[in-house]
């Protein structure tokens, strides 16, 4: 008999499809093992407080990339008032001092000053470089490393080597009373033929021809003591007189003669309840009044004539 053709094979017989390999049976993912304690900061295993942050360089990374300069590990919180604590850069774990000294703040901090003070300021005059090719009536403005004249404040030794703070004059506080408004720090190089010269420095503001000299004064270590009296002073004056004055914003308080620098202050509101509406540090001390900047803002409005009550000391 003449064999079936393939045709009628498949209607005798439907085709079999292979055989396919059964599935993979799913596995659940196995927990992740709880980070092991005290193995990144010296903790103690037993202390059942929970640390925020990452907990090791690696998650670091994975979180952050190789940029991990804003994430601050360690026992003790950072305080970037006092700039103290303990921080973990790159797995490199180092305690960092208090900060005793602010230069910055000081150096660019008005601070009232008495008239007998500004009757012996020193003054700026021209450049000392290029100033005949200036040809204007108006008063020069000096640049960052200008050369300029200068006569030197009263009773200043004008020594090469030696700072002076230029400064203008600001509000009138009363009984004689101004604000120096720092601009810039000058140091006295020597003489060029037989005149005094000074090189300007750092920069504040502008600084022009005709601006009153002052002894520059070094920023002073903040003493630390643990208890302080609650002694109380008003605010004098606040930086521009903006109508919301904000954190970094400078103000002058009354001078009281227990006042240091560091002190910290809170800013009372005038209702019945006293609550506090700022902090403040003291930057700079005068024989006139007492520079302090916002640090903290719990309400958003800072006037002039506020109660201000010293409630500890930083660092």
């Amino acid at each position: 008999a003449e064999a079936p053709k393939p045709a009628e094979l498949a209607r005798i017989a439907p085709p079999v499809a292979p055989e396919l390999p059964a599935p993979a049976a799913t596995v659940a993912p196995a927990p992740l093992a709880a980070p092991e304690r005290g193995t990144l900061m010296g903790e103690d295993p037993s202390n059942a407080t929970v640390r925020v942050g990452l907990v090791s360089t690696m998650e670091m990374m994975a979180a952050r990339g190789r940029d991990n300069t804003t994430i601050f590990l360690g026992p003790a919180p950072f305080n970037a008032d006092t700039m103290q604590g303990t921080i973990d850069l790159m797995g490199d774990e180092s305690f960092v001092l208090p900060a005793g000294r602010r230069e910055g703040e000081f150096a660019a901090a008005p601070f009232p000053v008495s008239s007998g003070t500004w009757k012996g300021a020193g003054s700026i005059k021209t450049r000392a470089q290029g100033s005949a090719a200036v040809k204007s009536r108006e008063a020069q403005r000096m640049q960052p490393r200008d050369l300029v004249m200068f006569s030197a404040p009263d009773g200043m030794e004008a020594a090469p080597g030696t700072k002076m703070l230029a400064v203008s004059q600001g509000a009138d506080l009363g009984s004689g009373v101004r604000l120096a408004m720092p601009a810039a720090i000058l140091v006295v190089e020597e003489p060029q033929a037989g005149v005094a010269v000074a090189r300007v420095m750092r920069v504040y503001g502008v600084v022009s021809q005709g601006q009153a000299l002052l002894p520059f004064e070094e920023a002073p270590a903040a003493p630390v003591t643990a208890d302080v009296e609650a002694i109380e002073s008003r605010v004098r004056w606040i930086t521009e007189t903006p109508l919301l004055p904000s954190l970094q914003a400078y103000l002058v308080l009354d001078r009281h003669d227990d006042i240091q620098v560091g002190d910290r202050f809170e800013l009372l509101s005038g209702t019945s309840t006293q609550s506090r509406v700022a902090t403040v540090r003291v930057v700079r001390l005068s024989p006139d009044g007492a520079t302090a900047i916002i640090m903290h803002q719990d309400q958003p409005i800072v006037r002039k004539g506020m109660i201000a009550r010293r409630v500890g000391r930083a660092p």
